[in-house]
């Protein structure tokens, strides 16, 4: 049995590969049913999407598809034909690629040291599906136990793998213990197996399931490419539990309870030139969307030099920022906590800040790199009093011992801390000679990233310090990077994001030309 799932797990992930990117997928209704309302996370691949554009219908001109036949031939020749046929018609072995795939996991609430896994398709035919199972029987020379499970037909793939199907749906099952908790912990004989969780999901009632999720089915209908569903509440119930994690300690109750209802959809697609990333937030508190939701104080860009490699800025309401720690009444999270200097507090220092910060790194020189930072300040005597007990005054102009190149400039409203000494001579002259940023007209509106991909237009000491100059970059490294040019991230409305990742190529859908580019490696 060994050599058989050594076998079927070198073929399987082939096909499903291939079956991936040559089949259509087109939504169905009962894909909530089966999921436990309790997991932390689902996902789904639009398939029909992603084979158009990745431009398969000349994938037969890609190495890497020439590449996957002449890999699969060497496992036996019966195999490949059986292979082959399915490549030509992923349909023939009867699943239906044209339903949605998903996949999600769940920690075992009798031992949280052990993860439920599942991947669930669609069946289009069974009797084609049992052929599939017998010819790959043949292939192997081998018979699987078969059985029957509530009412479905089961295959064990190994101690802890489950493969059950029927008419309806296939599901594959993995009952996994955490290897760093296998060590530590014995084993725990109330975990159910892999076919005592299927019954559990072939049980669910509604209100046990995704399908009762108002969030879930939110994100169904915003679903792209690529999409993965974060269910805040449950990840944070599992996260305290000391048999896991040690995070326990920084979540208090009243923090998780925040979150009972919270989730997230994070959006991935692909598009001409650009790889496109949202995030979509359901359920958030009130009080947490507010945080976000402050005017930029594009002053601040004055302070910056027009060139930049990488900058963000951010803007959040203190007023909302402290009101939501104050709601939590976490006793590790006390804004009242004395800092040790004079009689200020955590909440003194916050609220002498403005709420908005930008700052870019733009280069290098003899070893120290250049950046600069702005940060809006409402009570600069307060600031003054801290910088006075952690920092040396020169004139208006605060050093630091553990990093002798970086300096700070304090003005009536702005703090500038930079290790440029130029940017430091334009904050003291008032932050009006270095002009914009190049990023300047979209770093305005404040919760913004940006980073240049193109590693042509860093500096050569920093590429050579992290092993990335020119005379390293060579092969497979070179020709990865060589396909990006820049990624720029934004806030929308306070609490959802999209981030742009562009390519150097712009003229082809975004994973055409990664996948011609990524055959050229191989």
């Amino acid at each position: 049995m060994k050599t058989t799932k050594r076998y079927l797990f070198r073929v399987l992930p082939l096909m499903m590969a291939a079956a991936l990117f040559m089949v259509s997928c087109s939504s169905g209704s009962d894909e909530g049913a089966f999921i436990p309302k309790n997991v932390t996370g689902v996902m789904h691949f639009n398939v029909a999407s992603l084979c158009q554009k990745a431009d398969l219908a000349n994938a037969d001109n890609l190495q890497m598809m020439k590449t996957l036949h002449e890999s699969l031939q060497t496992l036996s020749p019966q195999g490949d034909k059986m292979v082959e046929a399915f490549m030509k018609d992923p349909a023939s072995c009867g699943i239906d690629f044209r339903q949605p795939v998903c996949a999600f996991s769940e920690l075992a609430e009798e031992d949280y040291n052990t993860e439920y896994s599942v991947v669930s398709a669609k069946m289009q035919s069974i009797k084609d599906f049992d052929k599939f199972i017998a010819d790959l029987e043949e292939v192997l020379g081998e018979k699987f136990k078969h059985c029957d499970t509530l009412g479905m037909t089961a295959l064990e793939l190994g101690e802890s793998e489950l493969l059950a199907y029927d008419s309806k749906r296939l599901f594959f099952i993995e009952n996994t213990p955490f290897a760093v908790n296998q060590i530590l912990d014995e084993p725990n004989d109330k975990v159910l197996s892999s076919t005592q969780y299927l019954a559990k999901l072939l049980s669910l009632k509604k209100d046990e399931s995704m399908a009762s999720d108002k969030n879930f089915a939110q994100y169904l209908a915003d679903r792209k490419d690529i999409s993965y569903f974060l269910v805040y509440g449950n990840m944070l119930k599992v996260s305290v539990n000391p048999s896991i994690s040690l995070l326990n300690k920084f979540y208090s109750e009243n923090y998780i309870k925040q979150f009972e209802q919270a989730a997230m959809g994070i959006y991935g697609s692909f598009e001409n030139g650009r790889i496109e990333v949202v995030s979509k937030s359901y359920g958030l508190p009130e009080n947490l969307k507010k945080i976000c939701i402050q005017k930029f104080n594009e002053e601040l860009l004055a302070y910056l030099p027009a060139q930049t490699l990488a900058a963000f800025t951010l803007g959040i309401d203190i007023k909302a920022t402290i009101e939501f720690f104050d709601n939590m009444e976490d006793e590790d999270l006390d804004l009242d906590e004395p800092l040790g200097i004079k009689d200020y507090t955590i909440r003194d220092l916050v609220n002498t800040l403005g709420g908005c910060l930008a700052a870019t790194f733009y280069g290098m020189q003899e070893g120290t790199p250049y950046f600069a930072a702005a940060i809006d300040v409402k009570d600069n005597k307060v600031v003054r009093d801290i910088l006075n007990e952690v920092a040396v005054n020169n004139g208006n102009v605060y050093t630091f011992e553990f990093f002798p190149a970086m300096q700070l400039v304090l003005n009536d409203k702005v703090a500038v801390l930079s290790t440029d000494p130029a940017v430091i001579a334009n904050a003291q002259a008032g932050g009006k000679s270095n002009g914009l940023m190049t990023v300047a007209d979209k770093a305005k509106k404040g919760n913004y990233f940006y980073m240049d991909l193109n590693l042509e237009d860093w500096p050569e000491e920093l590429l050579a310090l992290i092993g990335l100059n020119n005379n390293a970059i060579s092969g497979i490294v070179s020709s990865i990077f060589a396909m990006f040019d820049r990624i720029e991230c934004e806030t929308i409305d306070g609490q959802d994001g999209i981030c742009n990742i562009y390519l150097s190529n712009d003229k082809i859908n975004s994973l055409a030309y990664i996948l011609q580019e990524v055959d050229k490696m191989i």
